[in-house]
């Protein structure tokens, strides 16, 4: 995919609209990649700007998304084929919540 993104002022606003599509773009690839990834959309919890506004919607905000993050790094994971441990038990992270 070629994008090319140079402009004159008075093309500006195609400028705008080739900036967007190609963010789009990006976006969509990946959504794309990581559709199935519960890990990388469980991550927003982790952002600020992605909690709710609302007190008693944050009470609930994250739960779905923290068990996937707890189940995800309960395991054991390797990284340039070295072992490493789970970061942590998440049973006592159940317990202590």
């Amino acid at each position: 995919m070629d994008h090319n993104l140079s402009f004159i002022e008075e093309n500006y606003n195609n400028f705008i609209m080739d900036i967007y599509d190609y963010l789009t773009n990006i976006i969509n690839k990946l959504q794309q990649r990581f559709s199935n990834q519960p890990l990388f959309t469980s991550i927003k919890i982790l952002n600020p700007y992605e909690w709710p506004k609302n007190s008693h919607e944050l009470l609930y905000f994250g739960d779905k998304e923290l068990k996937n993050l707890l189940e995800y790094y309960k395991h054991l994971n390797f990284h340039d084929n070295i072992q490493l441990p789970a970061l942590f038990d998440s049973n006592k992270c159940r317990k202590n919540g």
